[in-house]
């Protein structure tokens, strides 16, 4: 729900050292409630789901070897306030080669615009209905001949820069 340009600022204000980790900083500390104050006090909305989401990834990697540049897609959705399309985004631009689809409104538009039949207006939540238009989407990546990573973000910033 945010703008590029709106998240970059965020994102700032909250890891202001681009050459450190988040979870290395001042982060590590935070108490859960902590997190959901300082992401309340920067207005990024959904502070309760983002500050728990953080909070029990900062638990894992710190606590429990959790390694994210290694940890699969079914891990990353058994932490609390992750959901498909957030695991997916996380891989598909921090791993090459990802094979899976960030289903948002940006994607569900071009499926729409190029004949996918029975598009939702949101995101799905049904596991079977995220699969048949994944299937979609990367299909017409396939034949786009890019990356998915690069394929997705094309498509972003275009609707995003209309």
């Amino acid at each position: 729900g945010k703008t590029a340009s709106s998240a970059e600022i965020l994102v700032q204000r909250l890891c202001p050292d681009k050459n450190t980790n988040p979870f290395d900083q001042q982060w590590r500390f935070y108490t859960k409630s902590n997190l959901i104050d300082l992401l309340k006090e920067n207005r990024c909305g959904c502070y309760n789901t983002k500050g728990t989401a953080i909070y029990e990834l900062m638990n894992k990697v710190n606590y429990e070897a959790f390694d994210l540049k290694e940890c699969t897609l079914d891990q990353l959705l058994e932490i609390k306030g992750i959901g498909l399309k957030t695991a997916k985004a996380f891989i598909v631009h921090t791993r090459r080669d990802a094979e899976h689809a960030i289903i948002d409104t940006h994607i569900l538009k071009y499926l729409h615009l190029h004949g996918v039949k029975d598009v939702p207006k949101s995101t799905p939540t049904s596991k079977k209905e995220y699969a048949r238009l994944e299937k979609e989407f990367l299909e017409l990546c396939k034949e786009s001949g890019k990356s998915v990573a690069e394929f997705d973000l094309e498509i972003w910033n275009s609707y995003a820069n209309a």
